[in-house]
């Protein structure tokens, strides 16, 4: 499943290409959308099993095009993976367009995918250049938590709350918010945060 997250957050160890060092690559469409790019994205990910990925950028909602809004100036992507019990950051912010480097990281992983498929080796040996320790990450505990404790709240929820009692606030707030689709997209998306949040307290 593939989360959406803003503004773009970029790991201290990978360098940000230079404004003025952003091309166009002429291979890409210029006619893909955000939409577009993101949903090749997603389908990469599902391809390979990836059960959980989060693509960072500047911008909210950038699947759905009447909600998107750019709150920051940089085009760069930047996507977590967790996969197998590890964690991996993917990076792009070569291209000018942020359509171009989202649709770079589906190309990245579809080679990948296309790789194990061709018996060159597998999707974890392929992606192990790019495994990183959340630990020690500036993205990892404290934005996690921070994030799970704003969805809860929103529920009107503390710390030791289930998910039974989460999905049962979801289910009365739908149906209450049925015909105001705007505000159902934004408790969906709560939603899906918090499943993804106790899925991952699941013991192994």
């Amino acid at each position: 499943m593939l989360h959406y997250r803003a503004p773009l957050s970029w790991p201290e160890s990978i360098p940000v290409t230079p404004l003025m060092k952003q091309r166009s690559d002429n291979g890409f469409s210029p006619s893909i959308t955000l939409t577009d790019a993101t949903n090749f994205l997603k389908e990469e990910i599902d391809s390979a099993g990836i059960a959980q990925a989060t693509l960072y950028l500047d911008v909210e909602q950038p699947n759905i095009d009447r909600l998107r809004k750019k709150i920051g100036s940089r085009t760069g992507a930047c996507l977590h993976i967790r996969y197998r019990d590890h964690s991996y950051i993917i990076t792009c912010d070569r291209w000018q367009r942020t359509e171009h480097n989202v649709y770079a990281m589906h190309l990245v992983l579809r080679q990948w995918c296309n790789m194990e498929k061709w018996g060159i080796g597998s999707l974890p040996a392929l992606m192990a250049g790019f495994e990183i320790n959340y630990e020690n990450d500036i993205f990892s505990a404290d934005e996690s938590v921070e994030n799970i404790e704003e969805c809860l709240k929103s529920f009107g929820l503390g710390a030791n709350a289930t998910l039974e009692d989460a999905t049962a606030i979801y289910h009365r707030r739908a149906k209450s918010l049925s015909h105001d689709n705007e505000q159902l997209v934004q408790l969906n998306i709560a939603m899906d945060q918090i499943r993804d949040y106790f899925s991952r307290k699941q013991p192994e």
